[in-house]
């Protein structure tokens, strides 16, 4: 959002009949810095100095009415009650958005060490998924050579039982040798089996144990998702508050200063460029709406039939433009306002702008890159 530089006109500007109330016994000029007329008529400073967000005034709503950028007219003085409650508003939106930014804070701590406690359970995991499969890999190769062993020995005890058939006498303290020797190998064969299906058994509960920690970190992840979405809806409901007060003290100035008008041009592309407007507050993300985007021309932009060559020239080429542009060729200042409505930077600009407004913000740009380049051609 951008602050309006531009004062509000007294009600004598306007045409009210109004007698001039007494002052209030506890407040005075001063007491908040407002403007308002003290006894010798003299005004005081603007309000845009208390406010946050820039002051616009919709020519669809309007027509006819340019926005409020007059300097020099006189303000109107709201009562204390009135100034209460927006100062109040004011403190309201600035300590919420402290807190929920606190809260983000601590989330993402949460959730940075949520995220290194699941690097190592994965880690040991995949180290005992490893190791179980090594294991898995020698019990395999132990079994194979046990098999073959018994595969020998039962040869090897066929062809000494056919010998035996003719010396069983003699044979037989061999044979019992030899049986007694092939149930140690087959019981080896199967503890060796017992001690695989152990490793599997960890290796599937580790498998487990990660799914979960990945469970718990997706939930984790969601609520931030949401904790974040809903700090930016209640930072930008605040907004908008302050904006429909700063609205209601700030009628629109059909005299508006055209250097006014050129300035504030200026402060908002470097809103939109540092992020911050000129109060030193942030410009959130999906905040600004279509009328509040810097269009190079002197009337508000409420639709495309009013942007065309001629009112983008006059706003370029106008001899009130500020010293910033002074001393420029004409092409020059055609080719600095193409930079910046170049496709790359303006990604980055449309960042800002309301989620509904961004298509027509683009098709805007688009149209205004169109007529820069019709304009760089007639000056070659």
């Amino acid at each position: 959002m951008f602050i309006d530089p531009t004062p509000v006109p007294s009600s004598s500007a306007r045409g009210e009949d109004r007698s001039q109330p007494e002052p209030h016994p506890k407040m005075s000029s001063s007491t908040y810095g407002l403007p308002c007329n003290d006894s010798d008529g003299d005004s005081m400073p603007d309000l845009d100095d208390d406010f946050d967000m820039a002051a616009t005034s919709s020519s669809d709503d309007e027509p006819g009415l340019k926005t409020p950028t007059g300097a020099w007219s006189t303000p109107l003085c709201p009562d204390k009650e009135d100034m209460d409650h927006l100062y109040s508003t004011r403190a309201a939106a600035e300590e919420l958005a402290a807190g929920l930014q606190k809260k983000l804070e601590e989330s993402a701590k949460k959730l940075d060490e949520q995220r290194a406690e699941l690097d190592k359970a994965r880690e040991a995991a995949d180290a005992a998924r490893a190791e179980s499969e090594e294991h898995a890999r020698r019990l395999d190769r132990t079994v194979d050579s046990y098999n073959s062993k018994i595969q020998t020995l039962l040869t090897k005890h066929r062809e000494e039982r056919l010998e035996a058939e003719k010396q069983r006498s003699s044979m037989m303290d061999v044979e019992d040798t030899l049986k007694i020797k092939l149930d140690a190998e087959k019981q080896r064969a199967q503890d060796a089996q017992a001690e695989l299906r152990k490793w599997k058994e960890k290796a599937e509960a580790a498998a487990q144990q990660h799914e979960t920690m990945r469970a718990t970190y997706e939930d984790q992840l969601r609520i931030v998702e949401e904790l974040r979405a809903s700090a930016q809806h209640e930072i930008t409901q605040l907004y908008a508050e302050i904006q429909r007060l700063r609205d209601r003290y700030e009628p629109a100035d059909p005299k508006a200063s055209l250097v006014d008008k050129f300035n504030l041009y200026e402060q908002k592309w470097l809103a939109l460029k540092t992020g911050f407007n000129p109060n030193g507050l942030p410009v959130p993300d999906g905040s600004v709406p279509f009328h509040e985007m810097p269009w190079p021309v002197l009337d508000p932009l409420g639709d495309l039939s009013k942007l065309t060559l001629d009112a983008v020239r006059a706003f370029i080429f106008h001899e009130a433009r500020p010293q910033t542009t002074e001393g420029r060729s004409d092409r020059e200042k055609v080719k600095a306002e193409l930079l910046r409505f170049h496709p790359d930077k303006l990604a980055a600009v449309l960042r800002k702008v309301l989620p509904d407004d961004k298509q027509k913000c683009l098709i805007t740009a688009t149209a205004i890159t169109g007529i820069l380049n019709d304009i760089q051609t007639s000056l070659r």
